[in-house]
């Protein structure tokens, strides 16, 4: 880095996507562990993976209670 240089190069998008490997990986290792499932999304649907293997796909992700409304 020259002496005009403030900020370091951007990362390429190869190594971005590496990270994410490796921080998804991490995680993966780290639930299973601790006997925690991983919830994660596949084409498009939420899917809850528990440390045997045994797969859950959530239908309809829970939302947020209603609020009463007050006029």
């Amino acid at each position: 880095m020259s002496a005009f240089e403030t900020d370091p190069p951007e990362p390429t998008d190869e190594v971005i996507l590496a990270a994410l490997r490796h921080v998804g990986d991490t995680a993966r290792r780290e639930a299973f562990a601790a006997g925690q499932p991983i919830v994660f999304l596949r084409n498009g649907r939420i899917v809850r993976q528990f440390p045997d293997g045994t797969e859950e796909h959530i239908e309809q992700p829970l939302a947020p209670p209603e609020r009463a409304v007050k006029p």
